[in-house]
């Protein structure tokens, strides 16, 4: 009788023929008798055990117990005789190895494999293992490679060494670039992923990751700065992505001066559309010369030329204009006007009953003025000589005696009497005559 034990298979064979026990039968009973055999008294039987692919022969027992594992059992059947042969199962290796930037673990059915904490694990030959992913917080996993493939779980057969790789990821997150203003310039990132301007949204990141994005204005544009996620006008800006992000980059055109100045005798001024000192780089800017009351605009210097009021200039780079105004000639002031000269009475009698008339009051002058001026008075008797005094007189009428020290010398005759007015600048008035008599 031969029983198998253990829960390997294999075959064994009798010589002579009898026993004949082929690897993977399932006819033995519970305690383990699987086939008989019948041999003449005295019959030496050779047992020949061979494992089954998967098991190896690990012991004889029972009539053969006193036989090495490695050799054929020998019996001599002068008795009814059971040999026991064992076939054991042999193990094969099960190696899980993660991969990739985000965490997770692998668990195994049966149980044996456990990543994080064992990732190597023996099951017996033959054994189906159910792997099973699962991602640690912010991963994803991402799949299987190595005899499984595909993101559910991995059923591995061990009939030889297993190694399978799990991989996880990141989970990922967006970040959006756009840019504003007039200007233009691109914007950077470092990972790389952002290149704007060509793709500027949409661009997925690993969770978490720090992404320095870095503006470059193009020639003639500025970077100005921030908004969104990043804020300040340093050209260089960083981003956690813990969350989707939004970020704005705002590039502005450069900036050209221009400088306007007056010049000449004259004065006006110079307005500019658009109004302002600094303009957007190429730009145009109309400039208009207004000369004030009294002025004239006579032509412009520098980046304007010509004389006409109006100039248009391209601020592609910084510009100076210079506009000139002349003062118009300035009339002269009018000469004072002496409106009226009288005199009263017309005829003064030489002598009174105390003393002359002449000498005591003479004729009153009635003169009127058209300014403040200097009035200078001629008498002339004709013939005889020409006499002069002078009276500072306000604008209006007045009334102006003959000084004194004149009226002594004035005799009996007809005279003539001028007046002339020269106001503050030296101008004079047309003479006025008019005339008076002297009796006796």
């Amino acid at each position: 009788t031969l029983a198998k034990f253990e829960n390997g298979s294999g075959s064994v064979v009798s010589s002579p023929a009898g026993i004949n026990y082929p690897a993977g039968a399932t006819s033995c009973l519970t305690d383990g008798s699987c086939v008989s055999a019948q041999f003449d008294y005295g019959t030496q039987v050779t047992l020949t055990p061979t494992a089954a692919d998967g098991s190896t022969f690990t012991d004889w027992g029972g009539a053969c117990d006193a036989v090495a594992a490695d050799q054929n059992c020998v019996l001599t059947m002068d008795q009814n005789r059971t040999a026991e042969t064992d076939f054991v199962l042999q193990t094969r290796a099960l190696e899980v190895e993660k991969t990739g930037s985000g965490t997770g673990e692998v668990t195994s059915t049966p149980t044996g494999i456990d990543c994080g904490n064992d990732c190597t694990d023996e099951y017996e030959f033959g054994t189906e293992v159910t792997l099973t992913a699962n991602p640690g917080l912010h991963s994803v996993f991402a799949g299987w490679s190595g005899p499984c493939s595909g993101t559910g779980t991995c059923a591995v057969t061990m009939d030889q060494i297993r190694e399978v790789t799990a991989q996880f990821s990141l989970e990922k997150r967006t970040l959006d670039v756009t840019k504003s203003g007039n200007g233009s310039g691109t914007v950077a990132s470092l990972p790389a992923g952002v290149l704007c301007g060509d793709t500027c949204e949409g661009i997925e990141f690993d969770y978490g990751t720090e992404v320095e994005l870095a503006a470059n204005p193009d020639p003639l544009s500025e970077f100005t700065g921030w908004t969104g996620a990043c804020s300040g006008s340093s050209p260089t800006c960083t981003v956690a992505l813990d969350q989707a992000r939004t970020v704005e980059a705002t590039f502005s055109l450069q900036k050209r001066s221009l400088a306007v100045t007056t010049s000449g005798t004259g004065s006006g001024t110079v307005t500019t559309d658009p109004p302002g000192q600094s303009f957007d780089v190429g730009s145009t800017v109309t400039l208009e010369a207004v000369p004030a009351e009294g002025s004239t605009f006579t032509g412009w210097s520098g980046d304007c030329s010509g004389t006409v009021p109006t100039c248009t200039i391209e601020m592609s780079e910084a510009r100076s204009v210079d506009a000139s105004f002349t003062a118009d000639p300035v009339p002269p002031d009018p000469a004072p006007v002496i409106g009226q000269l009288m005199v009263a009475p017309r005829k003064v009698a030489l002598s009174g009953r105390k003393k002359s008339a002449i000498r005591r009051r003479g004729p009153i002058i009635g003169v009127q003025v058209s300014e403040s001026a200097t009035v200078r008075f001629t008498l002339v008797r004709k013939p005889g000589k020409a006499r002069n005094f002078k009276r500072a007189l306000r604008s209006g009428v007045s009334m102006v005696r003959i000084p004194a020290a004149l009226r002594k010398k004035l005799k009996p005759g007809r005279y003539q009497l001028t007046a002339v007015a020269t106001d503050k600048k030296g101008q004079e008035s047309r003479p006025r005559r008019t005339g008076f008599r002297i009796i006796r």
